[in-house]
């Protein structure tokens, strides 16, 4: 009979593990998108950046000199590992190794594909985490299994505020603060934000918002309808705003009894295109994998989610373990602007 770590070849469950879906939920790679890269170290900009002009000469005239942008420091940043596991018990060694049957060990089999669909979506859940902390702060910090990091981009302290009216209140002007926080990021980043995070409650309060109907209907705000997401975004667009994604995204709390949101209701998040993305690098495991004969894997499939499979003596099990280092990386945080809108 075979061997159970012969039943399915780690690098077929490294490509299995990477093919298996985010949940429907975890749409926060739109904003940071996934980049692998080689080895466990990479580097974050912080800064300033400011526009010059050059200046016409006459011919046969030097060059003026030039000037270089802003204030701009790069920092080295480790990606921390997540790592998670599950075993094969010692009753399922025993039947293996005393002449199962094909139908199963193909049920040992379709177990580890479980194990691995399932330590996937767990790691993937877990980087959905860490986006919203991004997100919402421009930070990622960890505190947990024994283990304390935190990586700080540096937000500007002009990049976050509260509505000095909170939106769902008598007088709130929505438009008047998002236009306002668009130029911050417009000015620093030197380019426009292209999306508006937020929730469902923050849609409902613009759809309801006297500033946005009177906007859409071209009327006074009591005689005007409710707005639809589409009408809130055309409001959008003929103020130059960028479209609203809603989300409302959950993870599993770390207790495994409900679930806790990604990002707090509350916030209004902007963001361009170059803001940051999430980096996966090259895990130990994987370097293994490239090191090893007997396996069909190489330096270029390296970086990335990567599944082992090894024996423990005692107990005696077999484990899957499905291990990455990933993080969101800051490109240009002053493309991120966190307002709190709601109480």
């Amino acid at each position: 009979m075979p061997n159970i770590l012969e039943l399915v070849s780690p690098a077929a469950l490294t490509f299995a593990a990477r093919e298996v879906p985010e949940p429907v939920e975890n749409t926060l790679a739109k904003i940071l998108p996934n980049r692998e890269i080689d080895g466990i170290k990479t580097k974050a900009v912080r800064g300033t950046r400011k526009r010059f002009k050059a200046q016409y000469r006459s011919y046969n005239a030097e060059a003026p000199i030039g000037q270089r942008g802003g204030s701009m420091t790069v920092t080295e940043i480790k990606l921390p590992a997540l790592s998670e596991k599950l075993p094969i018990d010692e009753e399922t060694i025993h039947l293996l190794s005393q002449g199962a049957s094909d139908a199963q060990v193909a049920a040992i089999r379709d177990q580890i594909f479980d194990d691995v669909d399932n330590l996937t979506v767990s790691n993937r859940n877990r980087v959905e985490e860490t986006r919203g902390q991004f997100l919402s702060t421009a930070k990622v910090t960890i505190n947990e299994n024994g283990f304390t990091d935190e990586a700080d981009f540096g937000l500007p302290v002009s990049h976050k505020a509260t509505a000095p009216t909170l939106w769902g209140a008598a007088g709130a002007t929505p438009l008047t603060n998002e236009k306002a926080w668009a130029k911050i990021v417009r000015q620093d980043a030197l380019a426009r934000p292209t999306l508006a995070t937020t929730s469902e409650a923050v849609l409902d309060v613009l759809a309801k918002s006297e500033q946005y109907r009177v906007a859409f209907w071209q009327r006074d705000g009591a005689f005007s309808p409710t707005l639809s997401l589409e009408q809130v975004n055309q409001v959008r667009a003929a103020n130059g705003l960028p479209p609203l994604n809603i989300y409302d995204g959950e993870v599993p709390n770390a207790a495994g009894t409900g679930s806790q949101r990604v990002l707090a209701e509350n916030l209004f998040i902007l963001t361009t295109d170059t803001v940051g993305e999430t980096q996966w690098g090259t895990t130990a495991e994987a370097l293994e994998l490239v090191n090893s004969n007997a396996v069909d894997f190489s330096a270029k499939d390296a970086p990335g989610l990567t599944v082992v499979q090894y024996r423990t003596p005692d107990p005696v099990a077999v484990w899957t373990k499905v291990s990455s280092v990933v993080m969101p990386v800051a490109g240009d945080i002053n493309g991120l602007f966190v307002g709190t809108v709601l109480a």
